[in-house]
């Protein structure tokens, strides 16, 4: 309300409303109209009093109608702009009141005394739209010393706090994308420590944060177990000794064996759980003396996509378990020993391990990291199935069909993690409590995560993706934040095995072409693109590199894309050539 009708900048229309006051009286306003205090502070509906001797602004309209917030002080009020931030209208005490000033910037001593405030205060001339904040952004952010040297603003006394400029400390922040030494203390829990390669930082973002899944190399690691680590130790142990694994040898020299640490994640990628493995060194058996063969069937990926194309149609189950400690369940037909494994507590089997004495373990079972482990698992597997009634297929080693009556169940193997599929669940269910009988099993329950492959089924049908996939590799290489591309290859780029200069490092090349070589299972829109690249994989050049750059743009673009399998299709096979060929004489 104001008292002078020439406070109103516009007089909208004249009136006759009341007005009562806090003493109980009643007066009238003549006019509403609005009210220019600074160049961006307006008021809107404004009352006239003519009975009134000074001008009131009420806090709640203040900041209803110019989307501003009001901080106060002791001696002063502080009107910002909620859009920018900017310091709009300033205030101070007179006679208890606050009175509201223009053109009038607050004393530095009053801001330090206000750590809270100027967090989110910038300090203007209330109204002055060139200020130094401006051109600090549009300037890329330089210090305050060096932006008083563009006399931009030579008879302003503007006053800039460089130290309320959020971005910064962000910005200008160097940190390394990993340690330069392994921790002293007792890692986090929260940390993976996995395989023996290091996570190549060559490609991650350098706007991102530190890994905290730092791997320390073979020099750094430390010979001592952590003691977080210990319980998942002892299970392992356990259960090797379950197996009847350890039996004690003199005066032969044998293979060490490590500890390997994971983290397995789920889909969405929380944490499933903490695992700790016992591996065997392997690499110092010798061909003919620890082991003779080797091979082991698994399943092909194109099987996986088939089984799940006629299981769409045929409207099957599809379940999913895996098994715990697969590879113990093999027997060895060599003899082979090991050394006790390191940061076993003696105290807990004083057989297996005195001092003053070199004791070692027999390996009766397969064990990770042996050369033979996954054939002699896959034998234990394959013949406990074929006795519950399966046949072995003869295209596929690893797929296993059993038909009875109108019941039709198939397994699929792929090491330790198994799918089964069949027109009963009753069947399914019976045939996993005879599995776990026999290998202990996790059941996973229906498909949802195999290999990476990421299965959604509903009524219409299964829809298959690697989406968690794609992102990884996405993020690995610190293009998460690219601009996505229509095309996975340019029309007008010719790749050369010549043009352009050789990669400094072609194991990097090699690497990514890999990973997207992998991701083509449900991706068959990447599958020239990949393997026109994958052509230059013996010595890739900056060309190459560039081309993979653009696929990983494109990926950007959809990372969920993938196939879709319908639940009404006929199962009709169709096959397609090219018409070129239909000019050739029959061989």
């Amino acid at each position: 309300m104001v008292c002078s009708i020439s406070c109103l900048t516009e007089i909208k229309s004249e009136v006759a409303h009341p007005i009562r006051l806090p003493n109980g009286d009643v007066t009238i306003a003549t006019h509403i109209g609005n009210v220019k205090i600074t160049e961006n502070l307006h008021l809107h509906d404004v009352l006239f009093v003519p009975s009134f001797s000074f001008n009131l602004i009420s806090i709640r309209k203040l900041a209803k109608t110019s989307s501003c917030c009001l901080i106060f002080s002791s001696d002063l009020c502080f009107v910002q702009d909620l859009s920018t931030w900017r310091t709009i209208g300033l205030g101070e005490v007179r006679q208890d009141l606050y009175h509201l000033v223009q053109n009038k910037v607050p004393p530095d001593s009053l801001i330090q005394k206000l750590p809270e405030l100027t967090s989110k205060i910038t300090i203007s001339a209330a109204v002055n739209q060139e200020d130094f904040d401006l051109w600090h952004f549009r300037l890329g952010h330089p210090s305050d010393p060096r932006l008083r040297l563009t006399n931009l603003h030579q008879n302003s006394n503007h006053k800039h706090i460089m130290k309320l400029c959020p971005i910064c400390p962000l910005a200008k922040l160097h940190r390394k994308p990993f340690n330069t030494k392994a921790p002293d203390q007792e890692p986090n829990p929260n940390i993976e420590i996995s395989e023996d390669d290091q996570p190549n930082s060559e490609y991650r973002d350098q706007h991102e944060p530190p890994n905290n899944s730092y791997v320390p190399r073979r020099s750094e690691r430390s010979k001592k177990t952590p003691a977080y680590l210990q319980d998942f130790i002892y299970q392992q142990v356990a259960s090797l000794t379950h197996s009847q694994t350890s039996d004690k040898k003199k005066g032969i020299v044998i293979p060490s064996c490590r500890w390997v640490y994971k983290i397995k994640f789920n889909v969405d990628g929380t944490i499933e759980r903490y695992k700790a493995r016992l591996v065997a060194k392997g690499y110092t058996q010798l061909e003919g003396v620890d082991y003779h063969e080797t091979f082991s069937p698994v399943a092909k990926l194109v099987t996986v996509r088939t089984l799940l194309a006629i299981a769409a149609a045929k409207g099957w189950y599809l379940h999913q378990f895996d098994v715990n400690n697969a590879f113990l369940h093999g027997s060895l037909e060599e003899e082979v020993y090991m050394e006790i494994p390191p940061g076993y507590s003696t105290d807990q089997n004083s057989d297996l391990h005195n001092k003053g004495s070199f004791k070692v373990c027999k390996i009766n079972k397969s064990l990770y990291g042996l050369k033979q482990a996954s054939r002699q698992w896959y034998s234990k597997l394959s013949i406990f199935i074929i006795e519950q009634g399966f046949q072995q297929s003869k295209a596929y080693y690893s797929l296993f069909v059993r038909s009875t009556g109108d019941s039709f169940t198939t397994i699929l193997i792929y090491v330790d993690d198994i799918i089964i599929a069949g027109s009963n669940e009753k069947i399914i269910d019976s045939l996993k409590v005879l599995l776990d009988e026999k290998f202990k099993i996790k059941d996973l329950g229906n498909l949802k995560y195999f290999l990476g492959i990421e299965v959604a089924r509903s009524t219409k049908g299964i829809q298959i993706c690697q989406r968690k996939y794609a992102l990884d590799i996405l993020s690995d290489l610190g293009t998460i934040g690219v601009t996505p591309a229509k095309i996975p290859l340019d029309q007008n780029v010719k790749l050369s095995k010549d043009e352009g200069d050789t990669l400094p490092d072609p194991a990097s090349y090699r690497r990514l072409v890999g990973r997207l070589l992998y991701l083509t299972i449900t991706r068959p829109d990447l599958l020239y693109s990949v393997h026109l690249l994958s052509q230059y994989m013996q010595a890739p050049r900056t060309s190459h590199m560039n081309a993979t750059r653009k696929i990983l743009r494109y990926i950007k673009r959809a990372p969920g894309l993938g196939l879709f399998f319908p639940s009404n299709s006929n199962l009709q096979l169709k096959a397609y050539t090219d018409s070129d060929w239909g000019g050739m004489s029959r061989l």
